[in-house]
């Protein structure tokens, strides 16, 4: 890891003081709001952090590095230790019971009737089955889902999301890698 300037160092450290204070990242609005610049400055800001080791910035979403939340943040590590590709990662809560658990923080409205709402984090049971009815998190193509799990006699599954606004998916091709045992969130 490379040398910050000072300005690097003020936001870094007004990374972490969000993270302690609110159990949230800021976002990158929200560096701008603080030092009263841009928001393309704080774009700049941002990818220099994570040039230099000390952020990683997915889809938008602003974390610490593996090392420094090793380093700083060792109660966010015992619950989960994000992989930065997708934000996966992997849980060592206990009392969950057997297998292998990990975590993810939810980012989209899929599944709010459900109570899963943006910035949750779900707590998944790696299986590659589930129970019908179940909240799973799925492959589907390309992408991950967290759907309601349905899987017909003909052998073809259906997602079903708990959000009115969208539509099932039906198709042959999904596959299960977790079910949802517990959810967690924080409030400000």
């Amino acid at each position: 890891m490379r040398r910050l300037t000072e300005r690097q160092q003020e936001c870094l450290s007004f990374i972490m003081e969000e993270r302690q204070e609110s159990g949230l990242y800021p976002t990158q609005a929200e560096i701008a709001s603080r030092f009263s610049f841009s928001r393309k400055a704080s774009f700049d800001l941002v990818r220099a952090l994570e040039a230099k080791g000390m952020i990683e910035n997915v889809n938008g979403r602003i974390t610490l590095s593996k090392d420094l939340r090793r380093q700083y943040d060792p109660r966010m590590l015992s619950l989960f230790d994000p992989y930065p590709e997708n934000e996966i990662g992997r849980i060592a809560e206990t009392g969950l019971g057997d297998g292998e658990f990990f975590a993810m923080v939810i980012h989209a409205e899929d599944m709010k009737e459900a109570g899963l709402i943006p910035s949750d984090t779900a707590v998944f049971r790696k299986t590659p089955e589930a129970a019908n009815g179940s909240i799973v998190l799925a492959r589907c193509g390309e992408g991950m889902l967290v759907r309601r799990y349905y899987r017909r006699s003909d052998g073809i599954t259906e997602l079903i999301p708990e959000n009115d606004t969208m539509g099932k998916i039906v198709t042959a091709q999904a596959e299960v890698l977790a079910v949802l045992v517990k959810s967690l969130r924080s409030y400000k």
